[in-house]
C-alpha cells in the first residue's frame, strides 16, 4: 500500500548532529533524497525499480551539478547521515528502514488478531474447550451413511444456541467467548435442561441476596469450577398432598362399634323427677 506521506519529527530533525552540521544546501539536498525514498519501492532506500539510482541520474532528477551531488553525498556520508545499503549499493535511511519494519510487524499482528477474533467469533464451526475438542466432537453425530451435510448443521447450530442460551441466563455478563466454551464443557456431563434450570436457581439466589455483580463469579469459572453442582443449587423436591376419606385410610372392612346404651341428647333438659315416689 503507498502511503500518502511519512512521519516527520522537527524536534528529531533538530537534535540530529549530523544534520545539523551540514550546510543550507547539503541540508536541503538529503531532505529531497528523503522524498525520494519515500516513493522508492522500498521505503528507506533511494532506488529506481531493484537498483540503486545512479549519481548522474540522480543530480538530473535534483538538477544538481553531478560534481556538486558528489560532494554532497561524500559529506552526508562522512557525517553519518546516510550510508550505502551492502547488497544495492543505494543510499538509505536508517529512521525511515525501522520504521518500515515496525509497521510491517503491526500489520502481520493485525492480520492474526482479526483472524484469530474471526475464528472466536465463529462458534458454529470452532468453538474449542480446554480439551482442544470441538463442541461437534464433544457432541459426536451418530455414524450413518444417510446423515447428511444438512443435519450435521442443525446439529452444531443447536449446540450454540443451547450455549448461547444458558450464557445469557447467568446473572453475570463478561467474557462471552471463554464462558462458551466453559458451558460446551459443563454440557458434556450435565443435560442442558438441567443445567440450564440450575443457572436460573443460581441467578434467582443472586437476586433476592442482592449480590453486587463485583462478587458474582465471571461466567468461565462457575462453569469450569462446576458450582451447578452446589448442594444449594439442586431443586427441593415438591411435597403432594392427596386426599384420602377415612375409609380408605383405615381400610374399608372396619366392624361398626354400636353403644348398647341409647344415645343421651344433651340438647333438651331431662325432665325433674317426683321425690315422693
Amino acid at each position: 500500500m503507498k502511503l500518502p506521506a511519512f512521519q516527520f519529527y522537527p524536534g528529531d530533525w533538530r537534535k540530529d548532529v549530523g544534520v545539523q552540521s551540514l550546510s543550507y544546501h547539503d541540508r536541503g539536498v538529503w531532505f529531497e533524497m528523503l522524498c525520494l525514498m519515500h516513493e522508492s519501492p522500498v521505503r528507506g532506500k533511494l532506488l529506481f525499480g531493484n537498483k540503486a539510482i545512479p549519481d548522474e541520474v540522480l543530480a538530473g532528477i535534483l538538477h544538481l551539478d553531478p560534481e556538486s551531488l558528489k560532494s554532497t553525498i561524500a559529506t552526508l556520508i562522512e557525517r553519518g547521515v546516510t550510508e550505502r545499503d551492502p547488497g544495492t549499493g543505494a543510499l538509505i535511511n536508517r529512521r525511515m528502514i525501522r520504521d518500515e519494519e515496525n509497521r510491517a510487524k503491526n500489520r502481520h499482528k493485525l492480520y492474526n488478531w482479526r483472524k484469530n477474533k474471526e475464528t472466536k467469533d465463529n462458534c458454529n464451526q470452532n468453538v474449542t474447550v480446554h480439551d482442544d475438542r470441538s463442541v461437534t466432537e464433544m457432541y459426536p453425530l451418530p455414524s450413518s451413511s444417510s446423515s447428511s451435510s444438512s443435519s450435521s448443521s442443525i446439529q452444531k447450530h443447536s449446540i450454540k444456541m443451547e450455549c448461547e442460551s444458558i450464557y445469557e441466563a447467568y446473572p453475570r455478563k463478561v467474557g462471552r467467548d471463554s464462558a462458551i466454551r466453559a458451558i460446551a464443557k459443563a454440557l458434556k456431563v450435565k443435560p442442558y435442561s438441567e443445567l440450564l434450570n440450575t443457572v436460573n436457581r443460581y441467578a434467582e439466589k443472586v437476586r433476592k441476596e442482592g449480590t453486587e455483580k463485583q462478587f458474582i463469579p465471571h461466567p468461565r469459572t462457575w462453569f469450569n469450577q462446576g458450582r451447578y453442582e452446589d448442594e444449594d443449587l439442586k431443586p427441593v423436591p415438591k411435597v403432594e398432598y392427596v386426599e384420602v376419606s377415612p375409609e380408605e385410610w383405615w381400610g374399608k372392612d372396619l366392624p361398626v362399634v354400636k353403644s348398647r346404651e341409647p344415645a343421651v341428647d344433651f340438647e333438651e333438659p331431662l325432665e325433674a323427677t317426683d321425690a315422693s315416689h
